[in-house]
């Protein structure tokens, strides 16, 4: 008996619902026609969309590193002492792909046990498609190079992520599809880990979160034992923002940065909003970041964390998110 708590893909009726948004860049026809052998993705890989955003994706974990919507205004953050492709490291900062697990949440079955997943480690991803302003990434099973996390080889599922990143008017999205190509349900958890640059974390609300259900510390698995009774969620310099708002009824919310609208995120298939920053609390015994960086970025992440998604054969789960700019943040 499948518990109430696993949102269950059953067939490709059941999701096909879920992609509304992501037939508008055809990656629904591509994850059931792409070559058997893309190439491997090459160090970086540049988007330019005609309204002159651009988007910039390193093939090491198919991490998204930068995204302007225009012209020298960067939106994330990348620590200055992050490296980029060195076994065993995740990237600090842009995107992290978290997947198939979130942190030490393991209700999933056959969760790997590794921490955030391997998604984000792995030198096995391929370009499945390119254009001028989207990327399509491909990752499957059995493709694992010794530099890759063992969790990776070793994980039992058979699956395909297929993560593409496209471009649009002040726009950046991100859709991520994971096909069940095996004969017994797949379950996973996970998140689009976000690093949204800023002068001053503490001058930076969150707007839409009232009324949620929500973990102020996160642990091991969702317990929502807490509302959220503010009109506006605020980062502290002082201390640890760690807030997860878990089957979260807005699929939109608003960053604002020093009193002015900076960006809407809105989410679809993704059930979770997660909030973070270490703040002066841990921000400092971080290694990959300088002292005091910690203040120029915070964390909104959308997030299929508080229960496991679960794809029956045959199914494929998509969700989405996207980011649209409303002014900048210079």
């Amino acid at each position: 008996m499948v518990s109430p708590s696993v949102r269950v893909f059953h067939s490709r009726r059941s999701a096909s619902r879920a992609f509304v948004a992501a037939t508008s860049i055809g990656s629904f026809w591509l994850l059931n026609s792409i070559a058997s052998v893309p190439p491997p993705v090459p160090p970086r890989v540049h988007l330019k969309h005609a309204s002159g955003g651009t988007c910039e994706v390193a093939g090491y974990g198919a991490h998204v590193m930068s995204w302007c919507p225009e012209t020298d205004n960067e939106q994330l953050f990348v620590g200055s002492q992050a490296v980029v492709g060195q076994e065993g490291l995740a990237i600090r900062g842009g995107v992290p792909i978290i997947f198939p697990q979130f942190g030490t949440f393991t209700e999933a079955a056959d969760a790997p046990g590794l921490a955030h997943g391997f998604a984000r480690k792995s030198f096995d991803w391929r370009l499945a498609r390119k254009t001028d302003d989207s990327a399509s990434f491909l990752l499957v099973p059995g493709d694992a190079s010794p530099r890759s996390p063992a969790e990776q080889r070793s994980w039992p599922a058979d699956f395909e992520l297929l993560y593409t990143v496209s471009l649009g008017s002040g726009s950046l999205r991100m859709t991520m599809e994971v096909a069940n190509k095996g004969d017994k349900p797949l379950e996973f958890t996970g998140c689009l880990h976000t690093y949204f640059k800023c002068q001053s974390s503490q001058k930076c609300t969150v707007h839409g979160l009232k009324g949620e259900k929500l973990d102020l510390r996160i642990g091991d698995k969702f317990r929502g034992d807490t509302t959220e009774e503010r009109e506006f969620v605020q980062f502290t310099d002082h201390e640890e923002t760690q807030l997860m708002y878990g089957d979260a009824r807005n699929d939109a919310i608003v960053i604002k940065e020093d009193g002015r609208e900076r960006l809407r995120l809105t989410k679809s298939n993704m059930p979770d909003w997660i909030l973070w920053n270490t703040g002066a609390e841990n921000g400092s015994g971080i290694k990959d970041l300088d002292e005091g960086e910690y203040k120029k970025y915070i964390c909104v992440e959308p997030g299929f964390t508080s229960s496991p998604v679960r794809v029956a054969p045959g199914a494929t789960w998509v969700g989405t998110h996207e980011a649209q700019l409303l002014g900048s943040s210079a």
